[in-house]
C-alpha cells in the first residue's frame, strides 16, 4: 500500500510539473507576443503622430484647407499653443530670459541667436520709418553728405589736438632727464 501511495504521489508530482512547465512556456510565449504587439502599436502611434504633425503643419501654412472635422481640432491646437506661449513668457519674465520668436523656446537675455533653432534674436522695438516728404532717391546722397560733414575735423579742435601732442613731446625728454638724475 505504501508503494501505491508513493507511486501515485510521484506520478501526481510529475504531472503537475509537466503542467507547470507547459503553462510557464505558454506564459513566456504570451508575454513575448504581447511585447511584440505593444511594440507594433507604439510604432503605429508614432506614425499617426507624425501624420498629424504633417497635417497640422500644412493646415497652418495654408497648404491644406480645414474641413468640418479638422476645424475644431485646429482651434484646440491653436488654444494650446497660445497657452504655452503665455506660460513661456511668464517663465521668461521670472528667469530674466527671452522667448525665441521662431521656436518659442527660452533663450538667455541678450543672446544674438536662439541655441535651439538658430533664429536671430531681434529687438521687439519697431524700426523708424523713413519720412514721406524726403524722396528715397535723395536719401543716400544726404547720408553721404552727413557722413562727410561728420568726418571733416573742426579746425579749432584739430589745432587743440596738435598743441596737446606737441606739449606731450616736449615733456617727454624732461621726464627722461629726471629719471637719469635719480639713478
Amino acid at each position: 500500500m505504501s508503494e501505491d501511495f508513493f507511486g501515485d504521489l510521484g506520478r501526481s508530482i510529475t504531472r503537475a510539473t509537466k503542467k507547470a512547465a507547459t503553462r510557464t512556456g505558454s506564459l513566456i510565449e504570451t508575454t513575448k507576443i504581447n511585447a511584440q504587439i505593444t511594440g507594433e502599436i507604439k510604432g503605429m502611434e508614432a506614425l499617426v503622430a507624425e501624420i498629424g504633425s504633417l497635417i497640422v503643419h500644412r493646415l497652418e501654412n495654408g497648404q491644406m484647407n480645414e474641413d468640418e472635422g479638422l476645424a475644431p481640432l485646429m482651434e484646440g491646437i491653436r488654444a494650446h499653443k497660445e497657452a504655452v506661449r503665455t506660460y513661456r513668457l511668464e517663465l521668461a519674465a521670472i528667469r530674466g530670459m527671452e522667448v525665441c520668436p521662431s521656436c518659442g523656446e527660452l533663450v538667455e537675455q541678450g543672446a544674438l541667436f536662439c541655441p535651439h533653432c538658430g533664429c536671430a534674436m531681434t529687438d521687439s522695438a519697431p524700426e523708424a520709418e523713413p519720412e514721406e516728404d524726403t524722396p528715397e532717391e535723395n536719401a543716400p546722397e544726404e547720408t553721404a553728405a552727413e557722413e562727410s560733414a561728420q568726418e571733416a575735423p573742426d579746425p579749432e579742435e584739430a589745432a587743440a589736438e596738435e598743441e596737446a601732442v606737441s606739449e606731450d613731446e616736449e615733456d617727454a625728454p624732461a621726464e627722461d632727464e629726471a629719471e637719469e638724475v635719480a639713478e
